[in-house]
């Protein structure tokens, strides 16, 4: 009992991780719910007397009829749950030993311990379900939204028809309506034939008037270059003009200088004429009162032709 004692302890140490995995696998998905076992599988004395039974058919069996019965039962034996190791070892090891008070304690440690493994399977199942109906609740409010979503867009698309087809129909008929119109006018102008008349006309017309405009930029240009050629002679000219005009006034200077120059010179006060014009008048002798520098006789009749010559220098000066 010891040995047995210790082997399910060190069943039970290695496996006991893995005690929850089996209540995994019942539910692959949303949509498949059912366990693929009853819970009467998870019945250890049913299981165990199917064993039994078993066991005796294939004893009582020949050996032909054994390896038959062998590959049958292969061939329609579903896949073997995974158990726990406790009820594994409970089903592939019946009792047939005297019932002690040990083996009494023993086995109520193994009903806690089964019981224990079928309420978590059983939490870990109802949990699951709950998820899984969760999820298809989900589901399916999601459908009817996008059931919803769909039935709005068939009946958008059942108006979109509708107003596609009136719309065609109005067009239809405005079309038909707008060719008549356009068809009696077309009969109306008969043609267009005084219409292209007037528009032969209109294009003769255009072109003398083309014409008659190139005739005038012609005469426009033939005009602009006389014009052009006597604004060039009339500046040649008034350039000759002014040219002679300057030739003439520095001329007119440079005789007036040498006359004055000749005539300070002749009267010998040259060196002697300051800045001031009395001081010139008093060089040529023209000053009242005094005469010039120099000896000279007196001769009423000079004075006045010196009287006068002053007078036309003082002008001459007063000029300059």
């Amino acid at each position: 009992m010891d040995k047995k004692d210790k082997k399910d302890k060190k069943h039970s140490s290695y496996h006991r991780p893995h005690r929850h995995h089996h209540a995994r696998d019942t539910i692959q998905s949303a949509v498949q719910l059912q366990h693929p076992f009853s819970f009467e599988n998870y019945n250890p004395l049913r299981r165990a007397q199917q064993h039994h039974h078993h066991l005796r058919s294939r004893r009582d069996l020949s050996p032909e009829k054994s390896v038959q019965a062998k590959d049958e039962e292969q061939e329609q034996e579903p896949t073997k749950p995974r158990w726990s190791p406790e009820v594994e070892y409970a089903v592939d090891h019946p009792p047939h030993q005297l019932v002690t008070p040990e083996t009494i304690a023993h086995e109520r440690r193994l009903r806690q311990r089964r019981q224990d493994h079928v309420s978590t399977a059983l939490n870990v199942l109802s949990r699951d379900a709950h998820t899984a109906t969760r999820k298809l609740d989900d589901t399916y409010y999601a459908l009817l939204q996008k059931v919803g979503l769909l039935k709005a867009t068939i009946s958008s698309f059942q108006d979109l028809h509708s107003c596609l087809d009136d719309t065609a129909k109005d067009f239809a008929t405005r079309s038909d309506s707008l060719v008549k119109d356009i068809t009696g006018q077309i009969d109306a102008f008969q043609n267009m034939s005084q219409q292209d008349e007037s528009i032969d006309q209109l294009v003769k017309r255009l072109h003398k008037a083309k014409e008659r405009a190139e005739s005038f930029e012609t005469r426009l240009e033939s005009c602009r270059l006389r014009l052009e050629r006597w604004e060039k002679k009339e500046h040649e000219k008034n350039k000759r003009n002014n040219r002679t005009w300057a030739l003439a006034l520095t001329s007119l200077t440079v005789f007036i200088i040498l006359v004055l120059a000749i005539v300070l010179w002749k009267k010998g006060s040259l060196a002697s004429v300051t800045e001031n014009p009395s001081e010139w008048k008093e060089a040529l002798g023209l000053e009242k009162n005094k005469t010039a520098p120099g000896i000279r006789l007196v001769d009423p009749a000079q004075e006045k032709m010196q009287a006068k010559e002053a007078v036309k220098w003082d002008r001459l000066l007063d000029e300059l």
